[in-house]
């Protein structure tokens, strides 16, 4: 059974306990991370080389509508994933977005701080998604929503991944590619969220 690897914190930079920064694991280090070998599929093959990232998130807290905004609190984890996401270290270079208002306004501040244009994908067309990313096999930060953010870890993993609930919006993924194998971490931002001042406009 593939197990995936919880990762406290990640998401902000925050180490669980000493409230200390905390680096990405290396992801040759096979004392912090586990590897799951993708099975062969060409489709799914890709560049060998280098390894590069995927940063998988649900939009921010909504109001209510056909097609809502943010809440001012969404409007706050927005911009708080913008600065994690800009972060040198993290080196996001394509930002990813549904055609909604919510999925946008969430992947705007880390556009707008990268110098970026948002692409839009459709997420109906998960599968168009995940060769494009493959294609590019170049680090980028996904927004999407509840229920369709876990089905793409999934596929990019080529493993198990729990449903979200409609009510959470504290987790995410990084799913780490390349060289022939994938690495899921799961990202849990609860204590950072609720224990970090809201970053201002």
């Amino acid at each position: 059974m593939i197990k995936r690897l919880v990762m406290l914190m990640l998401a902000l930079g925050v180490a669980a306990c000493a409230g200390q920064p905390a680096a990405m694991p290396e992801p040759d280090s096979a004392a912090q991370v586990e590897i799951f070998p993708r099975d062969a599929n060409p489709e799914f093959e890709g560049p060998r080389g280098d390894l590069f990232s995927v940063h998988l998130y649900r939009h921010a807290e909504k109001l209510t509508g056909t097609d809502p905004q943010l809440t001012e609190l969404g409007h706050a984890r927005a911009r708080h994933l913008g600065e994690h996401l800009s972060r040198p270290s993290v080196a996001v270079s394509r930002v990813w977005s549904s055609p909604y208002q919510r999925t946008m306004q969430t992947a705007l501040p880390l556009a707008q701080k990268l110098g970026l244009e948002i692409d839009i994908y459709d997420p109906r067309a998960q599968r168009d998604l995940v060769l494009a990313l493959h294609e590019s096999a170049s680090d980028a930060a996904v927004f999407g929503h509840s229920n369709t953010i876990p089905e793409l870890a999934a596929m990019l993993c080529q493993c198990e991944v729990e449903a979200m609930p409609e009510s959470e919006y504290e987790r995410g993924y990084v799913v780490v590619l390349g060289r022939g194998v994938s690495e899921l971490y799961e990202v849990d931002m609860t204590r950072t969220w609720t224990d970090r001042p809201v970053p201002a406009d």
